[in-house]
């Protein structure tokens, strides 16, 4: 969403030898081609555009696929400039009216090729975060309110949660996971299913060394992602990510990855951080050579995985251009499809292509997620340096 978008871009400019998963989808946007002739990856597959949604135009929109529509939600039609920290101390109310950000929305059925406008939220400050499970779609907004969507009632009611959304909030199985805000300290992972409108808690992870981080859905259940939570008893271990699954019974430490990133996504099979290169381990206790930003892990098994080389050697730099058109879908996996910078990882054949951009697309902050194979994307803007020359309304579906 778009104050999500103003703090990482700071971030980046600051810090932008330290590549997470959100800041490389929003740091590098251009229509520019001329890095492709020596780019590792080559375009592939066709855009076509869809019937005008019945929104205004807007840019950063939320979606969701709910496995028979993709739902549009919020978005802002005065986004902050690329490279430009927007991260001001503005209230809720104050950013709403700053960057004319929306909480309407609309659902787009790909069996059909039809719209329907939504219900909107009753809220008045912008939208962050949106899941989907059970025939719910629940949208954390900017003062950390919960609103429940009941898809086939087409309504919205007040959701009072027991998470904590700013530890991140993810779904799979049908049920809804996140880390509980009534014990933070201790941090324990609740779950909630929309079906039955029925919350589960689970015991406190206190396996040794502490785990410090977020809590990821999966359809096996829930896996705890961090780092070691004090790092002075064990400074002869590198920084890494580790994970600890649920066996259903208890908590299982799996063995400790190579892998620096943690913003894994479920993609059916495994969890999957597609994040593209490699750095050196900094910090007082670093370590004499490189660790990968991104891989893959098999919760069942233990087993992680590095990405394809191909994916590797396909790394931006920073301020590079982008030879593909870089739609933002990391945060919103719905299969083994990621957009990453331009580029097109397929986790079940471990391949990778260019996106192209559509004809007449804006080239900054459109939408986007995997949708039954295809993308369905929305919206996004276009500048002239640092001022806005416009804002689209426009849709399209990619078939790879």
């Amino acid at each position: 969403m778009t104050r999500g978008r103003r703090g990482i871009l700071a971030g980046a400019i600051v810090t932008a030898v330290v590549a997470t998963v959100v800041v490389v989808t929003v740091r590098h946007h251009s229509s520019s081609s001329a890095s492709a002739s020596a780019f590792p990856l080559e375009d592939r597959g066709s855009w076509r555009a869809l019937p005008p949604p019945p929104l205004s135009p807007r840019a950063d929109p939320l979606a969701v696929w709910t496995g028979h529509e993709v739902i549009f939600l919020g978005g802002a039609s005065k986004p902050c400039p690329p490279f430009i920290n927007c991260d001001m101390p503005l209230t809720p109310t104050s950013e709403v009216t700053t960057f004319d950000e929306k909480t309407d929305g609309a659902a787009y059925d790909v069996a059909t090729g039809t719209w329907r406008r939504l219900a909107g939220p009753p809220t008045r400050v912008g939208l962050e975060t949106v899941v989907y499970a059970g025939g719910h779609v629940l949208v954390v907004d900017d003062r950390g309110r919960t609103w429940d969507y009941d898809v086939e009632r087409d309504s919205w009611t007040r959701f009072r949660s027991r998470w904590d959304a700013r530890d991140g909030v993810s779904a799979a199985g049908g049920r809804i996971y996140a880390m509980s805000s009534y014990d933070r300290s201790g941090g324990y992972v609740v779950s909630y299913r929309p079906s039955t409108s029925t919350w589960s808690r689970y015991p406190v992870d206190r396996l040794r060394p502490r785990l410090e981080g977020s809590v990821v859905a999966t359809s096996q259940g829930p896996v705890l992602m961090g780092i070691y939570k004090r790092r002075a008893p064990y400074h002869h271990l590198p920084s890494t990510v580790v994970a600890d699954a649920w066996t259903g019974h208890a908590w299982r430490r799996l063995p400790l990855t190579p892998q620096l990133d943690r913003e894994y996504t479920w993609t059916g099979h495994r969890l999957v951080d597609p994040v593209q290169g490699t750095r050196y381990h900094g910090g007082s206790d670093a370590w004499p050579h490189r660790y990968p930003e991104g891989g893959a892990l098999d919760p069942a098994t233990g087993r992680w995985t590095a990405l394809p080389a191909v994916w590797q050697s396909a790394e931006i730099r920073y301020a590079d251009p982008t030879p593909g058109w870089d739609v933002d879908t990391l945060d919103r996996g719905t299969g083994p499809r990621f957009v990453v910078q331009g580029e097109v990882y397929d986790d079940d054949t471990g391949s990778a292509w260019l996106l192209p951009r559509p004809a007449g697309s804006p080239p900054y902050f459109a939408s986007g997620v995997w949708a039954g194979g295809r993308l369905v994307v929305l919206g996004g803007a276009s500048f002239d340096g640092q001022h806005q020359t416009g804002v689209s309304r426009r849709a399209w579906v990619y078939t790879p």
